[in-house]
């Protein structure tokens, strides 16, 4: 946990982090709290050892101490052109004598330890980008270790990686022009350095770098939205990476965890930058849960019930004289075995369903806007009179799918049949569309069918 910027500490970001990971099912193998091999985990607790290597780098003559005021480092980054014409430390404080480092040191002046940069080039073989050459005369005297104490993360990242055993580092490619310092670091240490793939970065829709003010990203907000973490994991997998099964997965692009773990390759990364688009999360989301409603039903079911049920119970707080069906599981399994709606989200899913179980509220905005404007047309109320009378003639024992869509049927013969079916839907759900009619009344039982049918009936009736 990179954690010795004292300025930009948030504190419970840490814990953020292991819960988000909980949450979208990525297991890590250690750090705070688990298999605490290569501990402390945080930086701020590793301070100690941070200077102990500062001190090595000292000795060695990789590094110096640094004693410039800001003020004097201002004045040397306007004044002069350096290396490169980059604005590089001049070097100032190299220079100085034994006795004056001393001097210092006892008067206390604050000082920091910069690397010194040897002359020559720095070659790096990067796994993404491949090979790539850096002039060491533009590349500046890092500070490894500041005026406070705490380390750079130029300092921090290779003394960790190397007694944690890192085989390989993976970060964005805005930190490729640190490799050289990083490569440094490693040879003055006289340490192997680890693997690096620098990846490239994520997008916003216009191409620039992705940012919070132009897309939410951030992983609470995202399960809040709905998005499931199957989903957001496959989305975020195949931004920058194509897995050599490519066709198999363009024809079923939803892939496990554990498929991702045997595809993946560092070498399949793409070496562009990789546009986050919402439609494309929201496509991956809408095909996860209909993926789940097709083949782990039982366990979709488990994780909406709560939902259901918290729903349901605002519902009846708005609507307290509605009649409501008791929800279980096994009524459930029934619902989702023949309504499957297309949805891209999980409260979708459960306003889908919902009202199902409660009778609609009187009046509502679809009854309003499709039934009120034709109720005056004599035919349709005559057309839903019947309707609700052929409903009627099924006694309680044969009220079921095949027998009802028998008498659905007949009616299709009727000029105005889809608008009566529209009517007849809106009555029972409150809904314009739906589950097949037949199925739906069935599962909903006759006596609330006919209740919620003639009590849409009764209040039509004032608009005739």
């Amino acid at each position: 946990i990179e954690d010795t910027d004292q300025k930009r500490l948030v504190p419970g970001s840490a814990e953020a982090i292991a819960r988000d990971l909980k949450w979208s099912g990525i297991d890590f193998d250690e750090g705070p709290g688990k298999n605490e091999k290569f501990g402390p985990y945080f930086q701020s607790q590793r301070t100690s050892i941070y200077r102990q290597y500062a001190n090595q780098l000292l000795e060695k003559g990789h590094a110096y101490r640094c004693f410039c005021s800001e003020d004097r480092l201002a004045k040397s980054r306007a004044s002069t052109v350096t290396r490169g014409n980059l604005q590089l430390y001049d070097r100032y404080c190299l220079s100085l004598t034994q006795s004056q480092i001393k001097a210092n040191l006892d008067a206390g002046v604050p000082h920091t330890i910069r690397l010194l940069i040897p002359s020559g080039e720095t070659l790096h073989d990067d796994i993404v980008c491949e090979k790539v050459i850096f002039k060491n005369n533009i590349v500046d005297d890092q500070i490894l270790l500041k005026s406070d104490l705490f380390p750079t993360y130029h300092l921090a990242s290779v003394v960790d990686d190397h007694l944690m055993q890192i085989s390989h580092v993976i970060r964005g490619d805005e930190w490729l022009s640190s490799v050289p310092k990083h490569l440094m670091l490693y040879s003055a240490f006289g340490w192997e350095a680890p693997k690096f793939a620098h990846l490239p970065l994520l997008l916003n829709p216009d191409k620039s770098k992705l940012s919070k003010r132009q897309m939410d990203t951030s992983i609470v907000s995202m399960k809040e939205k709905g998005y499931l973490a199957s989903a957001l994991l496959n989305f975020v997998a195949f931004l920058g990476w194509t897995p050599e099964e490519h066709l198999i997965v363009k024809q079923t692009p939803i892939l496990t965890l554990s498929q991702m773990i045997e595809m993946f390759s560092l070498e399949r990364l793409n070496k562009s930058g990789a546009i986050v688009e919402q439609q494309k999360m929201d496509w991956f989301n809408s095909n996860h849960i209909k993926r789940l409603l097709e083949y782990e039903p039982n366990e979709f079911i488990i994780k909406i019930l709560p939902l259901l049920e918290q729903k349901l119970e605002t519902l009846k707080i708005n609507n307290p004289n509605s009649f409501v069906i008791q929800i279980d599981l096994e009524k459930i399994k029934k619902l989702i075995h023949f309504h499957k709606p297309k949805v891209s989200f999980i409260h979708e899913l459960i306003d889908n369903y919902v009202i199902i179980f409660i009778d609609p509220q009187l009046p509502n905005e679809i009854l309003n806007n499709h039934v009120i404007p034709v109720w005056k047309n004599h035919d349709i109320v005559n057309l839903v009179e019947k309707a609700l009378l052929q409903l009627k003639n099924i006694n309680s024992e044969n009220f079921i799918s095949s027998e009802i869509e028998k008498k659905i049927i007949s009616f299709t013969k009727e000029a105005n049949f889809k608008l009566l079916f529209k009517i007849l839907r809106i009555f029972v759900t409150g809904a314009s569309s739906g589950a097949s009619l037949h199925e739906l009344f069935e599962f909903i039982g006759r006596e609330t069918i006919i209740r919620r049918i003639e009590n849409g009936f009764n209040y039509c009736q004032q608009f005739k």
